[in-house]
């Protein structure tokens, strides 16, 4: 490769007025590469610890469940509702 002249620089594009767009079109590509390696940290963060052991409940243990809660709701209801607590004093 020869170098035949050298170009004049131009005056119609200045670093004030292209320094703004190149500082974001980096800021974009960069931001780009962290996104990815941020959630895959947030993935990793986020493994749950189970705090019940055993078996899980049946649909059916979980039906006689919701219907007990039920039947219990429907009798405070009946006795007049609950009432209510008293503020404690400071």
């Amino acid at each position: 490769m020869k170098c035949v002249r050298k170009l004049p620089p131009t005056r119609r594009r200045h670093w004030t007025w292209c320094g703004p767009i190149l500082e974001r079109e980096v800021y974009e590509k960069k931001k780009a590469k962290e996104i990815p390696a941020y959630f895959t940290e947030l993935k990793q963060a986020a493994t749950p610890t189970m705090l019940l052991k055993g078996p899980t409940p049946s649909q059916r243990e979980n039906e006689i469940g919701v219907q007990n809660l039920i039947r219990e709701v429907q009798q405070i209801q009946q006795a007049g509702g609950l009432q209510p607590v008293p503020m404690p004093k400071k």
